[in-house]
């Protein structure tokens, strides 16, 4: 558990200073690769020293011009590296089994929060029961079933 708290908080030190670089004009800028003296690669923005033969590397695409966009988009991908990570981690340590516990708490969560977002968004919601005809719920009942799906949500995926 704590490699997993561990690798959260990298995770959220690297989105920090990605969209840190991302949002400055110097991450565009062309970066130089070369060997020292002493055989160690060196990555700068300026270039090498006299007489040594450098690698030009172009610098990172620059992020869109909506800041609103570029977090978004710099998140999405921190999610999902995360998740991946948390994947291999889960292999490794409890084996496949414990993987596609994973994956179906994952859909569980996902089909309960967007459960959680129609019942917000929407006046009238229809119960859709297995053989059963759809029925409009009354404004206590969907304002019930709010609050039992965030309790559920808290309860099953506050990991997720």
């Amino acid at each position: 558990m704590t490699s997993l708290f561990t690798s959260r908080k990298c995770v959220l030190l690297m989105l920090s200073v990605v969209t840190t670089l991302a949002l400055t004009d110097g991450w565009a800028e062309r970066i130089y690769k070369w060997k020292d003296a002493d055989g160690q690669t060196v990555y700068s923005q300026t270039p090498p020293p006299e007489g040594i033969r450098a690698e030009r590397l172009s610098g990172a695409p620059r992020s869109p011009e909506d800041p609103v966009e570029a977090m978004n988009q710099l998140r999405e991908r921190a999610e999902a590296f995360a998740g991946r990570r948390e994947d291999r981690l889960l292999v490794e340590k409890e084996g496949q089994q414990a993987l596609e516990e994973k994956k179906k708490r994952d859909e569980i969560c996902a089909t309960l929060r967007k459960n959680l977002e129609t019942l917000q968004n929407n006046p009238r919601v229809r119960d859709q029961s297995e053989g059963k005809e759809p029925v409009v719920i009354t404004e206590e009942q969907r304002q019930a079933n709010i609050k039992s799906t965030q309790e559920r949500i808290q309860k099953e995926c506050t990991n997720n």
